[in-house]
């Protein structure tokens, strides 16, 4: 059995103690926040932690507990490097949410500290593990969808708005890990991107192109839309798909093409649509069973530390590019 601690509890950490709280092959030992008043919260309902998962207020705590196998990191982005180093250094295996740090030479440090200490060093790319975007993989690997011309992705929401981080950093991870995972982690060859800042705080919009060999994939990030969206369009020359995490029909494949037999002259195909049928599982909690079964035996996570610096550069990449 392994140990697990969550260390932050605040935004996201819940959600990661009550799919820990699931798993059958770990136990959630702690969880850890400097925040006394929202530990006391995960005491009550919705939470109603359970007897036994100790309290802790510093980090140091878990580290120094012999008995806890893993930390799962849920921390403001700008602490994810300094704790997840902290935690390797420790003998810890460690689950880091997105994004793994904020500079490619921080994250490829942990990546060769996890390697040196032969430790499972794991990000939180958690729409990896989403069935939608595990069969809209297997779509294109296939080849049903042909050869991908373009990926369109929107990831748009009413906050939250943060000053120690940007949209960049909070919501181009799970766009870039998707992306990068569908074009079997292919660097793109040209890029450019501009962001805004609306209100006094980080910029909370962007936009962003890139350009890979053959494809081309265009982001739209926002904090300050009036509408959730989580949607992402991938164009074939045979067919098309959309996943779209907020609708009832999550993955639809659209028998769908344009073929130019020669100039001007243009057939457009369209055989209908068919809704892919998905698999009810919580991605959070495949992504965390992944992480615990990688540990107990010796396998690479699929998003491990080397997939997570892939994101973090591409990431850097796009802030460079900012005109």
């Amino acid at each position: 059995m392994t140990n697990l601690a969550v260390v932050g509890v605040g935004y996201w950490g819940p959600n990661l103690v009550r799919n820990a709280l699931k798993l059958q092959n770990a136990k959630l030992a702690a969880i850890c926040d400097i925040d006394e008043a929202q530990l006391e919260k995960m005491q009550h309902p919705p939470h109603s932690l359970p007897p036994g998962v100790h309290r802790h207020s510093h980090i140091s705590q878990v580290l120094s507990n012999q008995k806890i196998d893993a930390v799962i990191l849920a921390t403001p982005i700008p602490t994810h490097y300094e704790l997840a180093k902290q935690s390797l250094e420790a003998g810890k295996h460690v689950f880091v949410e997105k994004p793994l740090a904020m500079k490619a030479e921080e994250a490829e440090e942990l990546v060769r500290l996890a390697e040196s200490k032969k430790l499972v060093l794991f990000t939180g790319h958690t729409f990896l593990y989403h069935p939608g975007i595990r069969k809209l993989k297997e779509l294109i690997t296939s080849g049903e969808l042909g050869e991908i011309l373009h990926i369109h992705s929107e990831r748009l929401n009413l906050g939250r708005l943060k000053q120690e981080t940007n949209v960049i950093h909070d919501l181009l991870p799970h766009d870039a890990s998707i992306i990068l995972y569908l074009l079997e982690n292919e660097t793109p060859q040209h890029i450019t991107a501009t962001a805004s800042s609306h209100h006094p705080a980080a910029p909370d919009t962007a936009h962003i192109s890139l350009r890979f060999r053959k494809a081309t994939a265009y982001l739209n990030l926002s904090w300050i839309d009036p509408c959730k969206a989580r949607k992402l369009t991938v164009t074939g020359t045979k067919k098309m798909a959309v996943f779209d995490d907020t609708a009832q029909e999550k993955l639809v494949l659209y028998d769908k093409s344009i073929h130019i037999k020669q100039p001007f002259e243009v057939d457009y195909h369209d055989a209908g649509k068919q809704v892919i049928q998905l698999e009810e599982q919580e991605p959070l909690y495949l992504e965390l069973h992944h992480f615990v079964e990688c540990i107990q035996n010796h396998r690479q996570p699929l998003t491990d530390g080397k997939n997570g610096y892939q994101v973090v550069k591409l990431m850097n990449q796009v802030e460079e590019a900012l005109t």
